[in-house]
């Protein structure tokens, strides 16, 4: 399987959505961004494409659904799976941020250990909740990081053992990223 990655900071790959500081630069940017990708899309028709973002940044359902639903039909059109890959359980801070604060004193090594081990955030239901929405209108499949980090009580991990899974509060490390890999696997295997 060949794979191509088009990402830009701050940009939601769902055209017409405004980063979630409203900037116009960065709309402008974003804007461009998407265009690229979508026109991409349009001339190689993949098979597969991978959505991933922080979508609790956009706030606005209403703009959300309505922009996500004109990407997806875009992708439809082509005849191109959607696969929707939620964003992970966020945290304040991150392993560094805390690393820090442990050798200062401000935070104890069993502060640290209770990190690994806080509510997901609310927001996580909201995303998913549209994210149900997605699946049933466009059949996308959804992918949800949480499968493999969270507890069905809503306890997520930040780490196990030695192994950190982020490298801050919204960002798989390495070691979380294959962690989480077999949740694609499963995924691209139908």
């Amino acid at each position: 399987m060949r794979v191509a990655v088009f990402a830009r900071g701050h940009c939601a790959p769902i055209s017409g959505l405004v980063p979630p500081y409203n900037e116009l630069v960065m709309f402008k940017i974003c804007s461009k961004s998407n265009k690229f990708v979508q026109d991409y899309i349009k001339a190689n028709r993949p098979e597969f494409v991978l959505m991933a973002a922080v979508w609790s940044q956009y706030r606005l359902p209403l703009e959300f659904s309505r922009n996500i639903a004109s990407t997806l039909n875009v992708l439809s059109e082509s005849n191109t799976q959607a696969f929707l890959f939620l964003e992970v359980p966020s945290y304040s801070g991150g392993p560094k941020a805390w690393a820090r604060q442990a050798v200062s004193g401000r935070i104890s090594k069993q502060d640290i250990s209770n990190l690994s081990t806080m509510p997901v955030n609310l927001h996580r239901q909201e995303t998913k909740a549209v994210a149900e929405v997605l699946k049933s209108h466009f059949g996308t499949r959804v992918i949800d990081p949480a499968d493999f980090l969270c507890r069905r009580d809503g306890v997520c991990r930040m780490f196990e053992g030695a192994t950190w899974y982020y490298v801050d509060g919204q960002h798989l490390s390495l070691a979380g990223a294959v962690a989480v890999s077999p949740l694609l696997a499963n995924a691209f295997s139908f």
